[in-house]
C-alpha cells in the first residue's frame, strides 16, 4: 500500500517533520510498500531515504507528490530528487489537469483539445524526469 506523508506548507522545518513522521509510522508498526512525499529541500530526500532503509529494507520506494505544483515549480521539484535513488517517480494531479479541466467544463475546449493539452503537459513532465534521470545515471 501507499502512504502519503502530508506536512503543512507553513511548517518551520519540513525536512525534520518528514523524517519524524516517517519514524513515527514505523514505530507504530506500519510498513508501507510505497511512500508519497510532497516537495522538500534536496537534503531532506537523503535523510528520508536513510530513515526508510533503516526501518524497512523491503520498502519499494517513494513517489514525489506534485499534485498542487505550478508549471514553474514542477521542474524544480523533479530536479530536487535527482540524486535520491529512493524516489522512483512522481504523482501529478492539478499540475496536468487543473486549467485544462476548467476550460473543458466551461466549454471553451472540447474532448480532443482537453486530451491533447493534458497529454502534452504530462509528456513534458515525463521528458523532464527522463532528462534529470539521465544526467544522474
Amino acid at each position: 500500500f501507499l502512504l502519503e506523508a502530508i506536512i503543512p506548507s507553513n511548517a518551520s522545518s519540513a525536512e525534520h517533520e518528514f523524517v519524524e513522521v516517517t519514524e513515527s509510522v514505523y514505530a507504530a508498526g506500519i510498513f508501507p510498500d510505497w511512500w508519497k512525499f510532497s516537495k522538500a529541500r534536496p537534503s531532506a530526500w537523503e535523510r528520508l531515504a536513510e530513515a526508510i532503509k533503516r526501518n524497512d529494507p523491503h520498502c519499494r520506494g517513494g513517489l514525489l507528490g506534485c499534485d498542487d505544483a505550478t508549471s514553474e515549480t514542477l521542474v524544480e521539484m523533479i530536479e530536487s530528487v535527482a540524486n535520491c535513488d529512493f524516489i522512483r517517480g512522481f504523482v501529478v494531479g492539478d499540475a496536468v489537469i487543473g486549467t485544462t479541466a476548467e476550460k473543458w467544463i466551461g466549454g471553451s475546449i472540447g474532448d480532443a483539445g482537453a486530451v491533447a493539452e493534458m497529454s502534452s503537459r504530462f509528456g513534458e513532465l515525463c521528458a523532464c524526469w527522463d532528462k534529470v534521470a539521465a544526467l544522474h545515471a
